[in-house]
């Protein structure tokens, strides 16, 4: 009995695998998706539609038609759970709840029109008049989610946040009534200007440390991102809520050559009062474990079998012999050529003309026995986010 239930369960599993494998079976797996991720969270609404259109597109292609009207009828039904659980939401509502009515309209409404048309009139007539999918209440949702972010945005004091409560709304809301203009002001007031001065460089080489390797490591490190790429973004993709200020990626930068009139300032002078690399030999001894085979051999009696076929000892012997490996470890010597960096400076940082850092040690060093890692390049790299540290420390002061 035992194994009869095993051959069950491994036949209807290859049943299961195979059914999957089929059209029918493929949308019936993404329609289950769709409606389970329907019946969840908000945030999952949007990923819903996409099941459905991954449904739509295998059941176009399939052999029965009948499975068109199946993912049609999926929709429908998903639309209107959907719709329902978030039509209540209005202005009083929480702002999480508001942006997920804004982007659950953004994302179910428009794929609903691209797909009515494949619908027949009874299939249309399940959809709520109230909830139809049209542009207008499209709209009106989106607006509702704009106008709660730009209502967060006038009364926020984190210049960061405000910009991004800004973003938020362009996203749903994009021809918001001097939206732009408010835009293009956060953005200057939350962009931080980095000024970089060198009083003072040394070569490795043919290269300057801090012209060569440290300005441009701190610009990569750090990147500028124009208003036009963050309005895009902004509207390609999710944006997150409440937004995490300490990390890094929601702050603006640029390289400016001096100060500007708006955003904060922050001008930088380095100096490198050592700038050394070198190459030497190394030889040192370290234990390597080795592996080791050793054979044992014994005697066993030789067996044959009398006249009544009975096994005897014959009173001869003969050695049987195996072999066993064992491990140990023997002292060897290493040696090559290892190369060394070391640089030193100093940096001396202002932020909007208040001096807040005077002489602050630099320091950058690598020792490596790798000939693929450039020593000076990491030594560079150690003097670029000690800077990085030292400006993400003061915005955080001040923010």
């Amino acid at each position: 009995m035992k194994y009869k239930h095993l051959i069950t369960i491994l036949i209807s599993t290859v049943m299961l695998t195979s059914c999957a494998e089929t059209p029918q079976g493929k949308v019936s797996y993404n329609l289950k998706i769709a409606s389970n991720q329907a019946g969840m969270n908000p945030y999952y609404y949007c990923y819903s539609v996409e099941n459905l259109q991954d449904a739509l597109a295998i059941a176009q292609t399939g052999p029965r038609a009948g499975l068109v009207t199946t993912v049609l009828q999926a929709y429908i039904d998903n639309y209107n759970k959907i719709i329902n659980n978030i039509k209540h939401i209005n202005a009083q509502s929480s702002i999480d709840d508001i942006r997920r009515k804004g982007d659950s309209y953004a994302c179910w409404m428009p794929e609903m029109r691209r797909v009515i048309p494949l619908m027949t009139a009874e299939m249309q007539a399940q959809i709520n008049p109230e909830s139809y999918p049209s542009a207008a209440n499209e709209q009106s949702a989106k607006n509702q989610a704009g106008e709660a972010f730009y209502q967060l945005a006038q009364k926020e004091k984190n210049k960061t946040v405000k910009l991004h409560d800004l973003l938020a709304t362009y996203r749903y809301n994009p021809e918001r009534k001097g939206l732009n203009n408010d835009l293009q002001t956060a953005y200057e007031n939350a962009t931080n200007h980095i000024i970089m001065k060198i009083a003072g460089d040394k070569s490795i080489g043919s290269e300057d440390v801090l012209s060569d390797g440290v300005t441009p490591g701190l610009r990569n490190y750090y990147n500028t991102q124009s208003l036009n790429d963050m309005k895009k973004a902004a509207r390609d993709k999710d944006l997150p809520y409440p937004l995490d200020v300490d990390c890094m990626c929601h702050y603006v930068f640029d390289y400016p050559d001096s100060p500007q009139k708006t955003g904060t300032n922050f001008v930088i002078t380095l100096r490198i009062t050592k700038a050394d690399s070198f190459v030497g030999n190394y030889s040192r001894t370290v234990p390597e474990e080795r592996r080791g085979t050793e054979q044992h051999c014994y005697d066993v009696p030789v067996l044959s079998r009398d006249r009544n076929d009975k096994i005897v000892k014959t009173g001869e012997t003969k050695s049987r012999c195996v072999d066993s490996s064992y491990t140990y470890t023997e002292d060897a010597v290493q040696s090559g050529t290892n190369h060394t960096t070391t640089l030193a400076g100093k940096m001396t940082m202002s932020i909007n003309g208040r001096t807040i850092l005077k002489n602050d040690d630099l320091i950058g060093y690598e020792s490596t026995e790798d000939a693929t890692v450039d020593s000076v390049k990491e030594a560079q790299f150690d003097i670029v986010q000690s800077i990085a540290y030292r400006i993400k420390k003061r915005i955080f002061t001040t923010k």
